[in-house]
């Protein structure tokens, strides 16, 4: 393991959660899911130190979540849970918002627990990433729920 992956599992910041098994991102092999789960590590731990969140961020990728991605309190820090077949459809910079959507909601979690609205997560996200992205993310929802019918 080099330096980085060392540091990163030393700091159990965010891990890749497969097949209901909690795996740190920096233990998965070369394969496509090795490379997605440090593609979300790397933009969630930016975004974890760039909006001050110190608790432990959880990264699931399920094969259904009725809301595409959620963020929710999970032992003594938070998980996110994000629907496979919706990340497939996202490009790195759809994937960026969205994520900056869900760490809106942690944030509000850690800040203003009793604040948590859509409006505030994307207002925080917005100190992450742009309007338009945030803007293509929730069309491709739109999409993605119309073909879930």
């Amino acid at each position: 393991m080099n330096l980085i992956g060392t540091a990163l599992l030393q700091k159990c910041v965010v891990s890749w959660v497969l097949s209901g098994l909690f795996l740190p991102a920096a233990l998965l092999g070369s394969s496509h899911s090795g490379a997605v789960s440090s593609r979300l590590l790397a933009i969630i731990e930016s975004f974890r130190e760039r909006m001050g969140i110190e608790e432990t961020i959880l990264v699931r990728v399920v094969p259904y979540n009725p809301k595409l991605a959620s963020s929710e309190p999970f032992g003594d820090g938070f998980l996110i849970s994000i629907d496979r077949n919706f990340l497939a459809g996202l490009n790195a910079e759809d994937t960026r918002a969205m994520l900056a959507h869900e760490m809106g909601h942690i944030w509000i979690f850690t800040h203003h627990p009793y604040l948590q609205t859509e409006r505030l997560a994307n207002r925080m996200a917005l100190r992450l990433v742009s309007q338009e992205s945030l803007d293509r993310v929730y069309e491709r929802v739109a999409v993605h729920g119309q073909s879930a019918r």
